[in-house]
């Protein structure tokens, strides 16, 4: 095998691993497992504090369903409870628990570990190798970037309301 094919077979091995560690639960310094999903929607409150369910699904790309299902399972398990804002009966927020907040500052650490490996390995690779390295990735993200994420596909077909309500919070994507 050239080294061409094995760097293409090295990259979706690195791929999958990554997939497989994303469906992985694990506990992040708090009493239960806690999956990709569950975290994602922990970090998501964490980041966009007072935004009601709605806007939840929308950053998330999950239905208002989902994200109530979600809720009442992380909100049972301690990890947030949900609240309304005074004068607003009707919307449901989300705010974290102390253990919500240890569980995104264990997720958190948690990349910070797999970011200081890839740190080590690039701290000593010189501009060039390191443009090409980023350019392998762009190439990458071009390619997939052509299948739409949730909230760029339902930015199409609804006006977006506020500025915000333009990212995605599973790809990182601004609309």
């Amino acid at each position: 095998m050239n080294s061409k094919n094995e760097l293409i077979q090295k990259f979706h091995q690195a791929a999958n691993i990554m997939l497989c560690d994303a469906r992985t639960s694990r506990c992040y310094g708090t009493e239960y497992a806690l999956t990709y999903s569950d975290l994602s929607f922990l970090k998501c409150i964490q980041r966009n504090e007072n935004n009601k369910a709605g806007d939840i699904s929308q950053y998330l790309g999950i239905t208002n369903g989902a994200v109530v299902q979600l809720a009442k399972k992380l909100e049972g398990k301690g990890y947030l409870e949900s609240y309304r804002m005074e004068g607003n009966k009707k919307e449901v927020y989300y705010r974290l628990t102390k253990s919500g907040q240890t569980a995104c500052e264990g997720y958190d650490k948690y990349n910070d570990d797999i970011n200081a490996l890839i740190e080590a390995y690039i701290i000593d690779l010189d501009e060039d190798t390191l443009g090409t390295i980023k350019g392998l990735f762009e190439a990458v993200i071009t390619g997939i970037e052509k299948k739409d994420c949730y909230i760029k596909y339902s930015s199409k077909t609804k006006q977006l309301e506020s500025k915000k309500d333009g990212r995605c919070e599973k790809c990182k994507r601004t609309y």
